[in-house]
């Protein structure tokens, strides 16, 4: 849980929040190295999200729009 909204959606405060506490609980495993996050919500399109990643050694990929379904095998763990 990242916090409240007043939609019950997710927005780029929301977004900001969740890469930071994402951020918190993979670092130490990625050990320096680049962690790669793949998604497709617009809230992770924001200025400060993507500078929060660019600082933190985050690459984000995002899938285009209406293809997950096609992109699904993509779905994997690496580690």
């Amino acid at each position: 849980r990242i916090g409240p909204s007043v939609k019950e959606w997710t927005n780029d405060a929301i977004g900001l929040e969740w890469i930071k506490k994402s951020d918190k609980n993979t670092s130490a495993k990625a050990n320096g190295r680049y962690q790669l996050l793949v998604d497709e919500h617009n809230s992770h399109y924001t200025r400060g999200f993507l500078e929060y990643a660019r600082t933190h050694k985050i690459l984000v990929l995002c899938y285009p729009a209406h293809t997950t379904h096609v992109l699904q095998e993509l779905d994997v763990v690496i580690s």
